[in-house]
């Protein structure tokens, strides 16, 4: 066959960055030539390799790397520096660009970047203080955090651990958390001593506090069921309620029991953040009673303008009231107005007899003598069974025409 002669262009294969980056698993034909416009990359096919693994075997001149300098000013960053000095010009793949940042008088420290042909990216590596090891242990001669001398040194044990593990081993000591276990509060506003014979309705209501773990998390902890009892054999599964009026005696000590089950608590965590189970709250019952509410007789004291006979209804009927139960050695003020015909002085039985009645406005002068004791049955509130008491009675000859006070100790 003659030869022939043609005359043309031959064009390689050529494509951008992008393009070259979308078809980059193509496998170019055996001597097939695949060019990158922007890098001016040549890359040759061998009918086998994927055009990313192939090598790359010729640049042209507009590979060569250009070597840029900037100095900060002021709060600038790295950033700020380079777009500065650039001043909108496109950086090439493998350009070098270094930023100089002022320390102190002419010391300065260098930063260097690569432009990667999408970014600038640091030259230094992402260094931190858990990827700087110590191949050797550290000798101190200084007590420093949990390191304690032994003949005047230390060795800190260092070797195969980084930064940050031999900052710990010097400065950390783990420590279990405190446990606060959960506990049942309950509210009973109506627990207190009421005079004998009256009738008090009682409400409740009962929280659990979860607990706390001193350094977290949360506990978690919920109750699960709520059992609530009085002391007059009621029951109730509800946190808050009521129960049947209490009829108040002398005997009278009624108290309500709140007890929650709950559930287990989360984990707690050291104070370095380190889980420890044994300190988990374990699911289980906490309980709670109330205060009581408790009967006492009243004493009672103060002037009438009659002098009949002394019931228990002229005692209660008297303006002086002591409003809790009275103690041996117990004091009263009594007051008399003008007017009056008898001072009554009345208390339960069971105390010891006045030891003192004193005229405070007659020179505190002692008057018992001048009273008359007697025992009268007096009922408690609402006709509540009547007990003894002592009643002490002083009448006038007439109406007392100028207020006093009598002093009177049980």
């Amino acid at each position: 066959m003659a030869e022939q002669t043609v005359q043309g262009i031959v064009l390689f294969r050529r494509d951008t960055s992008a393009d070259w980056e979308t078809n980059k698993t193509g496998v170019p034909k055996d001597g097939e030539p695949c060019w990158n416009s922007e890098t001016h990359e040549l890359r040759v096919g061998d009918g086998v390799t994927a055009y990313e693994n192939l090598p790359v075997i010729g640049a042209g001149a507009a590979s060569t790397a250009t070597h840029y300098e900037g100095t900060r000013e002021g709060d600038e960053t790295d950033t700020e520096v380079i777009e500065r000095v650039l001043s909108g010009a496109s950086p090439n793949k493998d350009d070098i660009f270094v930023v100089k940042t002022l320390i102190s008088g002419d010391k300065y420290s260098f930063t260097a970047y690569v432009y990667n042909g999408t970014a600038w990216a640091a030259m230094d590596g992402n260094y931190n203080a858990e990827n700087v090891y110590f191949d050797e242990d550290l000798l101190t001669t200084s007590e420093v955090g949990n390191i304690t001398l032994t003949n005047g040194q230390a060795t800190i044990p260092s070797t195969g651990k980084n930064l940050k593990e031999v900052f710990q081993t010097i400065f950390v000591a783990e420590k279990n958390p405190t446990i606060t276990q959960p506990s049942v509060s309950l509210t009973f506003a109506q627990a207190k001593a009421y005079e004998v014979g009256e009738s008090v309705t009682p409400q409740y209501s009962a929280s659990l506090n979860p607990g706390s773990y001193q350094y977290g998390p949360a506990t978690g902890v919920t109750a699960t069921e709520w059992q609530i009892t009085d002391t007059a054999g009621h029951s109730a599964s509800t946190a808050s309620g009521q129960f049947d009026p209490v009829a108040v005696a002398d005997d009278t000590n009624y108290t309500i029991t709140a007890q929650a089950t709950h559930s287990a608590g989360a984990t707690p965590k050291t104070n370095v953040g380190n889980d420890y189970a044994a300190g988990a709250i374990q699911a289980g019952t906490k309980s709670k009673t109330s205060s009581a509410i408790t009967g006492y007789r009243n004493s009672f004291y103060g002037t009438v303008t009659a002098k009949d006979t002394v019931t228990s209804a002229i005692v209660r009927g008297l303006a002086g009231k002591s409003g809790k139960a009275l103690a041996n050695g117990a004091t009263i003020n009594v007051s008399i107005p003008v007017g009056a015909l008898r001072v009554i002085i009345a208390y339960p039985a069971t105390l010891r007899d006045v030891t003192s009645i004193q005229d405070v406005n007659g020179m505190s002068a002692e008057i018992k003598p001048s009273f008359t004791q007697q025992t009268v049955q007096v009922e408690g509130a609402n006709g509540a069974t009547a007990i003894d008491y002592k009643v002490y009675t002083l009448d006038f000859a007439s109406a007392n025409d100028t207020a006093n006070t009598y002093k009177v100790t049980i």
